[in-house]
């Protein structure tokens, strides 16, 4: 259930893009989701892995603070070519 809803919230950064660097962002998420195959359940590991979704989070929504559209785009092409 916990990596369904990582992995949903990191395809909505995805589409709407992140950063202090896209590819920050992107690689960070994957990451995450590496962890949280590792942790197989283990409660405390998973809630340390939420903290740091969370942290992750806050940090790449601020990189589409102010863009427009266009900048959005061109943000989304960049995550794919991480």
């Amino acid at each position: 259930m916990k990596k369904v809803i990582l992995s949903a919230v990191a395809a909505s950064f995805l589409l709407a893009s992140c950063g202090p660097d896209v590819c920050d962002c992107v690689n960070g998420f994957k990451d995450l989701e590496k962890k949280m195959e590792e942790a197989a359940g283990d409660e405390d590991k998973m809630k340390e892995i939420e903290k740091e979704a969370k942290e992750l989070e806050e940090k790449c929504k601020k990189l589409e603070e102010g863009k427009s559209d266009e900048e959005k785009k061109k943000m989304m092409e960049e995550a794919k070519n991480c």
